[in-house]
């Protein structure tokens, strides 16, 4: 199989699809139930989840450009959001822009430090422990944001 540059992107859009598709379906067989909004946490959630199964899908190769990718990243949380109707059109612009945002620090924090622990033999959980540790620490920088 060749190397998709592009995965983390590719997996974002279905990680995020498939919670959208989860919040339609939510506020239509549930429409008194309260849905999340997409705050920083929620998005990190999104974008860490994408990077996990990247890292654990295609083993780390060459990177992607973090311009493009935080490009594709903010057509992602534009468009998928819009579409499920979480976003109003007068605010899409905050949503794309903290989106893209968030997914290339994400990438870059996450990829230089799954590098540095994929060595000894706790390489394999390496990943899942990077994560979680990453979205309590968006969820501790936005409580201190707010």
């Amino acid at each position: 199989m060749r190397k998709n540059v592009y995965l983390g992107n590719i997996l974002l859009a279905a990680v995020t699809a498939v919670a959208m598709l989860a919040a339609v379906l939510c506020r239509v067989f549930a429409p008194a139930a309260v849905l999340p909004v997409l705050n920083i946490p929620n998005l990190l959630a999104l974008c860490v989840i994408a990077l996990v199964l990247e890292y654990y899908l295609a083993r780390p190769g060459k990177a992607p450009c973090l311009v493009c990718a935080a490009l594709l990243a903010a057509a992602v949380f534009a468009l998928l959001p819009l579409a499920a109707g979480l976003v109003a059109l007068d605010n899409i612009w905050l949503t794309a822009l903290l989106g893209g945002v968030i997914y290339a620090a994400a990438k870059w924090l996450f990829d230089s430090v799954a590098q540095r622990l994929t060595s000894g033999p706790a390489g394999k959980a390496a990943a899942a422990i990077t994560g979680l540790g990453m979205i309590l620490a968006g969820q501790a920088f936005a409580g201190m944001l707010l």
